[in-house]
């Protein structure tokens, strides 16, 4: 009943959460904070314009709904990711006015590590692998992460020298029967690593994959350079505008 509570007042003191650690303060804010022994995170998604707040609050389901359903859905898929707690959306007059989502801590690593390659080759091209497998598993589950960025994935070594995954920010997902290999490289252009990384993890995929490992790594290295020439002009745009 307690953490209950907690949670049901999590909109009017979030800003204020005594004894809180502050993860990431951007777009979104993003807190840990423990309350009746369960170590929790708690995201607050930005603040909406109008329009977006009619439409989550008439039309589409919120972030924070979106993130609680899609893992359960990979949860149930064999697909982890950080248990999902609660979900809290303040509506007034139609309008979505705060979304606020819960979810346990986790205690797994930022897979960001890889951007150190090649530097400590032999610690992370294992890791590298592993995640190359991850990612492929994901693909061929029908899984597209819509913001696939190498600090969305995060990474434990076991005991045995295996490693586990986990998925967060996964607010925007689809699921699908089956993804074309145009489809997989062009979700996997997201990965926001360096790009001597980026090719060796594509190069791991493809063997995953049974196709041509060249072709596969210049099909991606030119997906990725398109992207990120793409959001570099709506950057500037954005910043003349």
């Amino acid at each position: 009943m307690a953490l209950n509570e907690f949670v049901q007042s999590l909109p009017d003191q979030f800003d204020t959460l005594p004894d809180a650690e502050v993860l990431h303060q951007g777009r979104n804010v993003v807190k840990i904070v423990e309350r009746e022994g369960v170590r929790m995170v708690v995201k607050s998604y930005k603040h909406l314009s109008l329009v977006n707040r009619l439409l989550y609050g008439r039309v589409r389901r919120s972030k924070a709904v979106r993130a609680y359903r899609y893992a359960e859905r990979l949860l149930a898929m064999g697909i982890d990711t950080p248990t999902p707690i609660a979900v809290v959306d303040v509506q007034r007059s139609g309008m979505l006015r705060q979304s606020l989502f819960v979810s346990a801590y986790s205690d797994y690593e930022s897979a960001a590590v890889i951007n150190s390659y090649p530097a400590k080759t032999e610690l992370l091209q294992p890791l590298m692998d592993a995640l190359a497998k991850f990612i492929f598993r994901l693909h061929d589950a029908g899984v597209l992460h819509k913001d696939l960025n190498i600090t969305n994935i995060l990474y434990k070594a076991t005991a045995d020298g295996e490693y586990k995954f986990q998925l967060i920010d996964i607010n925007r997902m689809d699921f699908r029967s089956r993804l074309s290999m145009n489809e997989r490289i062009e979700n996997m252009r997201r990965l926001s690593c360096q790009p001597t990384a980026y090719a060796y993890i594509l190069e791991r995929y493809a063997a995953q994959a049974a196709t041509n490992e060249q072709t596969f790594q210049l099909r991606g290295l030119i997906a990725r350079l398109l992207f990120e020439i793409r959001q570099r002009i709506k950057s500037d745009l954005k910043m003349m505008l």
